[in-house]
């Protein structure tokens, strides 16, 4: 019963990696427009991403560097094709 137990948490995993995947990454223009004028927004780039996000959030945009970059790592080879260009992430505390 163990085995199989594991085999299903182990679906169900990617399944929720490829969720969180897609909808991390889907492009929302409005994003981009929410971002406050008034705050200083920075630039990490990574391999695979550009994250733009406030100065006050550096720790976050740091961590979230990291994760992104396992996840590509980790869900990279589930895909044919990927993208060209850097995917650009925008946090946004609002």
């Amino acid at each position: 019963m163990l085995p199989r137990f594991q085999s299903i948490m182990q679906g169900m995993l990617k399944i929720i990696f490829i969720f969180l995947f897609i909808l991390t990454f889907m492009n929302n223009s409005s994003w981009a427009s929410s971002m406050s004028p008034n705050k200083k927004v920075q630039v990490l780039e990574t391999q695979h991403f550009q994250i733009f996000y406030y100065a006050e959030q550096q720790d976050l945009a740091q961590l979230y560097a990291k994760q992104f970059e396992v996840a590509w790592n980790f869900l990279g080879g589930l895909y044919q094709s990927k993208p060209e260009d850097k995917i650009v992430v925008i946090l946004n505390d609002s």
